[in-house]
Order: C-alpha cells, then sequence, then structure tokens
C-alpha cells in the first residue's frame, strides 16, 4: 500500500490533529525492500563486497556484505545501512533538507543519478509519487534525499511541491508504509513496535521481527479502539494507531514479570539476536512470563521445567523429551560449555539438586546473559533469571544448541 494513500487517508480522519511533515525514516536494515534497496546493491556490488542479485530485497547476503564493507572501512558492523555506512558508499551528503518534494513522471520510472548528468551511473530507479526531500540544485539538477536516507540526483523537471504534505494532519513520527502481518521483518515493523510501546501495549525490545509478542500486542491495541482484533496492520489500523485519538493501554494494567530480585519490571528489553527461529523461540517463550509451576504438569494453565521447553521448542519443529534429565543426557545437539558460549534458543542445563545428575532443571536462554523457565521454589511460575548472578553461576551445568 503506497504512502500516498496512508497520507491522505490520515488527512480524513478526525482524530488526527497535529499538522507536521514526517520525520525522516531510519536507515536500510534486513527485511526492507525496494528501490533504495536497489541502490544500496549495486553500490556494494560496485565496490566488490555484494554478489547477489539486484533484486530491491534486503536479505541476508546483502546484510553480510555491509558487515564486510563495515568492518574494511572502521564502521560499526551493524549489517545496517546507517548514514555513516551511506556516506561511506558516497550515497549520503549530509546535506540540510530545503523542502520536500515528489516525483512527478508520465513514464514508469525516473533515473535516480550519482551525478548532476545523464552520462552518470544509474543508482536506481523511481516511481512517481515517490517522496523525496530536496538538498541542493546544480543547474538542472537537484540532489534529493529518499527517505531511508540514500541521495541521487534527479532532472528539476520532474520535481513536484508536495502539496499533500502542506496540507495533512498527521502523525509527528514516521509509520509504517505498507500492511504489516506475522513474520513480516523490518524497519516498518519497528516502527509498528515503538508505536506500541509508546501507547503501552508492547514493553519488550524493538526487533523488527513481527512475532507472537507483536501480534497479541496489536490485538489488545485493536480492542481497546474498537477494531477487528486480527492481529494484521491494516490501512484502519495505521490510521488509528498513528492518531493522536489512539486509546492507550492503562500503564498499571501492563503485565510485569519479576526477576530473582524480586524488582517488578515489564518484559526486558534485551536485544533478541540469532537466526529467525531462535527469535521466535524466545518470544513464544516470553508469552508464558507468570504461567504456574506444577510439577508434573503439561500445560497450558501450568507446567513444570521440562514440559515449559519441551512446549516451546516443539512449536518450531524441535521434539525434546519430557524429562529434564533426558533434555540434558539426550543427543539433542552441540553441548556448550559455558555461559559466555551461549546463544539465542540454546537449551540451559542446571544442577539445583546436590546428587550425580547434572540436570535436573533446564530452561532456555533469550540473550544479554539471561535464561527464561518454569522455576520452582519460592518463585513457582516461568521467569527470566541472569545466569551471572551467584546461584546460576553455581548451578550452570552446559547448554545445549538445540536450533540447526
Amino acid at each position: 500500500m503506497k504512502f500516498v494513500k496512508i497520507l491522505f487517508a490520515l488527512c480524513i480522519s478526525a482524530a488526527i490533529l497535529i499538522t507536521a511533515t514526517p520525520a525522516l525514516a531510519a536507515n536500510l536494515m534486513p527485511g526492507d525492500k525496494g528501490d533504495d534497496v536497489i541502490a544500496l546493491q549495486q553500490a556494494l556490488a560496485k565496490k566488490g563486497y555484494y554478489q547477489g542479485d539486484i533484486n530491491g530485497l534486503f536479505g541476508s547476503q546483502l546484510e553480510e556484505a555491509i558487515i564486510s564493507f563495515q568492518n574494511d572501512n572502521s564502521l560499526a558492523a551493524s549489517g545496517i545501512a546507517d548514514n555513516q555506512t551511506l556516506a561511506a558508499l558516497e550515497l549520503y551528503s549530509g546535506e540540510e533538507i530545503k523542502k520536500d518534494a515528489v516525483i512527478s513522471i508520465n513514464g514508469e520510472k525516473l533515473n535516480l543519478r550519482s551525478k548532476a548528468s545523464s552520462d552518470s551511473d544509474v543508482l536506481t530507479e523511481l516511481a512517481s509519487g515517490t517522496r523525496v526531500q530536496i538538498l541542493s540544485t546544480k543547474g538542472s539538477w537537484s540532489l534529493v534525499r529518499l527517505l531511508t536516507g540514500i541521495e541521487g540526483y534527479v532532472s528539476n523537471k520532474y520535481i513536484s511541491d508536495d502539496a499533500l504534505l502542506e496540507d495533512a494532519q498527521i502523525y509527528t513520527g514516521s509509520m509504517p508504509i505498507s500492511t504489516l502481518s506475522e513474520g513480516a521483518t523490518g524497519q516498518d515493523v519497528i516502527l509498528l513496535q515503538d508505536r506500541l510501546k509508546e501507547l503501552n501495549y508492547f514493553s519488550a525490545k524493538s526487533t523488527g521481527n513481527f512475532l507472537s509478542v507483536t501480534v497479541k500486542a496489536v490485538k489488545d491495541f485493536q480492542k481497546a479502539n474498537g477494531l477487528d482484533a486480527t492481529g494484521i496492520v491494516d490501512l484502519d489500523t495505521i490510521i488509528t494507531l498513528f492518531s493522536d485519538g489512539a486509546i492507550k493501554k492503562n500503564v498499571q494494567a501492563v503485565s510485569s514479570v519479576k526477576e530473582e530480585s524480586k524488582t517488578p519490571e515489564n518484559v526486558p528489553s534485551i536485544s533478541i539476536e540469532g537466526s529467525k527461529t531462535a527469535v521466535q523461540i524466545v518470544e513464544y517463550a516470553l508469552t508464558f512470563l507468570g504461567t504456574p509451576y506444577r510439577l508434573g504438569a503439561n500445560g497450558p494453565n501450568a507446567y513444570d521445567c521440562s514440559s515449559f521447553t519441551k512446549t516451546v521448542y516443539a512449536k518450531y519443529g524441535y521434539t525434546l523429551p519430557r524429562s529434564a534429565y533426558s533434555q540434558g543426557y539426550g543427543n539433542l545437539g552441540a553441548k556448550i560449555k559455558s555461559v559466555s558460549a551461549l546463544e539465542t534458543g540454546d537449551l540451559v542445563c542446571m544442577n539445583t539438586i546436590t546428587d550425580n545428575d547434572l540436570c535436573d532443571h533446564v530452561g532456555i536462554y533469550i540473550g544479554d546473559g539471561k535464561i527464561i523457565h518454569c522455576a520452582s521454589g519460592s518463585q513457582m511460575k516461568v521467569v527470566i533469571s541472569n545466569l551471572n548472578s551467584s546461584y546460576y553461576k553455581k548451578v550452570f551445568s552446559w547448554g545445549i544448541r538445540i536450533i540447526d
């Protein structure tokens, strides 16, 4: 769905009160797609870092190329095309914005060029209606910036004032530009998660992965705001979500969990890194926080430690034995001998009882030195604990790399 369509819908929404130009969207990252990504792929291909298809899809091969380029140019190896990376690729100048505009052309596409000349390299092609920001002019050419930060030159005769933006009454921040549903990734999902967080529906880290925790937050928002609770972020949801009239969730109703210190906190803002499956497993596991512990229980109303891990992994196709002992001593994957070597999604095996069995308790590593597990003792529910605490340092036995 085109951004212009969203803006038009926002203009006629009575609930939206603030007049402003949307903020510049964040830079390109895995999961993004479009003409901007083509420019990035071509720039990296020209420098010998990218050998994949020039298809406008920001996949793992492009991410690896960016990381390699960043390492070679003393940049933070994030895999994201931030302004510093774009500048090193000669795709970003940092010039001040003069005004907003749109591309207006009768043909299919307009070439975005590397220099103010029709003989210069074509960075990518822009469709009519593409929003740009004019930075400077050079004769009959203008240097323009796309919403992801990529810059290039277009002929002045194809630039028109963005009259729609001048009249639009819209949310002052960036917003998603297309329908989103479970499984989506990228910058639009981060914008969605950040906005849900502002309204108290989402309390986890904004990872850019639209998984079960985000689906639940969207459904909760939709219910509270009189929308069909589908979990799909359609046009009506975007309009309502990014309006001043969006109904916030009562902050006192936001669910909380307790660490070992008994200090209440929301679902922690950890950086969930790893494969897509690992991230899915962790986000799914987080939905069980607070579920009661009961020895021998198999859910859904209560679990013990091993039925909890078995249930979480099973959702993503990994079959684990029922007992903690069998999970720890079964041939389920590579054994990880230290906490520092654990990766997101690893099974964590612990020795909490003094005997010859070194695996009587299990949990799932969620990153940032923490595990999620169904704890007995004084907690008696699914909680998050810190493996670097004195207690868990003592009882840690090993990890198992369940995910292929």
